[in-house]
């Protein structure tokens, strides 16, 4: 009799355990008020998770009165503890200006600190601040980079602006293939001007075009934020800008072949940089600073 108990005693230790070792303040049955505490203590503390929850408690104003003001606290504490999901919603409120003055560059800090951790809705909203020149000069071709990131991650908006960027040759040379293949991506997830747009757009191809694109659609999986040499949103941005620059990177398709690693290197060659000790991110970052070009689509 004895071990039948503990035996049922054992899935609700077992559940216990799951919740505590995974920083869930909140157990089944448990009040309101005391899940709260526990939250607030464990943020107290400083663990980033608890300290995001809290502010995402403040902000959603469910089981705490709405108090933007404290949520952007919370999630601040949590954004220098390097909580990605924390730094972006700072972001936002910067961008906003929610429950703090809105300011245009401390947005792109945080957001891009959670960016640079792979988080596609922050990848997207950059997209969105450079594609608009939202508080810093129009870089459609950036914003294109940072659409290409998110959308590979299967951010739906991302994909409709990524297919619009190739359809346009906005901040991308055009390329009607991949715009209908990025265009139809997006409908299929249900973005509700895709298909509108996807029409128009895969209408203009011929049937081998039109079935290419089909096929890359099908063939698409959503991909975890890839390092920057297998980073294809960046290699093409790497590609566009030495083409403007009168490098021939060869096609501006994201994959990083001998042809443009060529022209990387008479670039670096004639920028006085020897390639091998540039990385990947020097590189980008090099490219950037070329004002001329900086303010080219």
């Amino acid at each position: 009799m004895n071990e039948r108990r503990s035996l049922l005693r054992l899935p609700a230790l077992m559940l216990l355990l799951l919740f505590l070792a995974n920083g869930c303040a909140y157990l089944p049955g448990q009040p309101d008020n005391d899940a709260v505490a526990r939250v607030r203590g464990a943020a107290e503390q400083g663990d980033p998770r608890s300290q995001y929850r809290l502010g995402l408690l403040y902000t959603n104003g469910t089981r705490l009165p709405q108090d933007h003001a404290k949520a952007v606290k919370w999630f601040g504490k949590a954004a220098r503890n390097g909580h990605r999901e924390a730094q972006y919603m700072l972001g936002i409120a910067y961008y906003a200006g929610r429950g703090v003055a809105g300011d245009p560059g401390r947005a792109r800090h945080w957001l891009l600190q959670a960016a640079d951790q792979g988080h596609a809705r922050a990848q997207f909203q950059l997209g969105e601040i450079y594609m608009n020149g939202h508080g810093v000069p129009r870089e459609p071709t950036w914003a294109a980079r940072w659409y290409g990131k998110a959308a590979e991650q299967g951010h739906v908006k991302a994909q409709f602006a990524l297919g619009v960027a190739f359809a346009s040759g906005l901040g991308l040379p055009v390329n009607r293939v991949r715009a209908c293949q990025w265009l139809t991506l997006a409908q299929r997830a249900g973005h509700d001007r895709a298909g509108q747009v996807a029409e128009k757009v895969c209408g203009q191809l011929s049937g081998g075009q039109r079935k290419r694109a089909l096929g890359l659609a099908d063939d698409w999986h959503p991909a975890a934020d890839l390092p920057l040499w297998k980073d294809r949103p960046t290699n093409r941005y790497i590609q566009y800008r030495l083409m403007h620059l009168g490098f021939d990177p060869g096609p501006v398709d994201g994959i990083y072949g001998r042809q443009t690693g060529r022209a990387v290197k008479r670039y670096l060659s004639e920028s006085d940089a020897d390639d091998g000790l540039v990385t990947r991110q020097q590189l980008v970052e090099r490219l950037r600073r070329q004002s001329v070009v900086s303010q080219h689509p």
